[in-house]
């Protein structure tokens, strides 16, 4: 169905964009292109609101890695000798190399908190 409002042929379902330049154009429109634009806003609306951050979940940071060395100087109760002795015990521990690891900092941190408790 096609309708002419103010000199302008309308057919079909009016774009969002449309509707916010010309708002009047919507008094043209039958009741069911009405309905399908409250759908389509309504789509719209819950897109944007999936986009925005929620700060009730933030993204998660990005883990952050150590050095045994790093380590050492962190908490000098952990030796280099003793994570490289471990590092197939400790889940927190990442064996890049037979003379590299890398230490999860987080998993560092809750695995020593825990064995302070003991």
């Amino acid at each position: 169905m096609s309708l002419i409002v103010d000199g302008e042929l309308i057919t079909g379902l009016l774009s969002l964009d449309e509707i916010l330049r010309h708002p009047e154009k919507l008094a043209g429109q039958p009741p069911s292109e009405i309905a399908e634009t409250r759908i389509a806003c309504a789509a719209v609306s819950a897109a944007l609101a999936a986009c925005e951050p929620n700060p009730a979940n933030p993204a998660p940071e990005p883990e952050s890695w150590l050095t045994p060395e790093q380590v050492e100087k962190s908490y000098p109760a952990i030796k280099r000798r003793f994570l490289f002795a471990n590092r197939r015990d400790l889940p927190f521990v990442r064996n890049i190399s037979r003379k590299v690891l890398l230490v999860s900092e987080a998993g560092l941190k809750s695995w020593f908190t825990a064995r302070k408790r003991r």
